[in-house]
């Protein structure tokens, strides 16, 4: 798990328009062996659509 959240925060949120919520990240291990390097095991983030108003833009509702 520890590799996963370097590539997550060097690469996926900045290639995104998403940033992280400011809420507690999930680790679910799901495997019984979650140290085996084939488990199946889930990151849970939670992300907010980053978005940039111009100076003329109105502020709008995103959901």
């Amino acid at each position: 798990m520890p590799k996963a959240w370097k590539p997550i925060f060097s690469e996926w949120i900045p290639s995104n328009e998403y940033d992280v919520a400011e809420m507690p990240a999930i680790e679910a291990y799901i495997d019984p062996d979650p140290h085996h390097a084939d488990s199946s095991n889930q990151i849970w983030l939670a992300v907010i659509l980053n978005y940039k108003l111009e100076e003329n833009d109105k502020v709008k509702n995103i959901y």
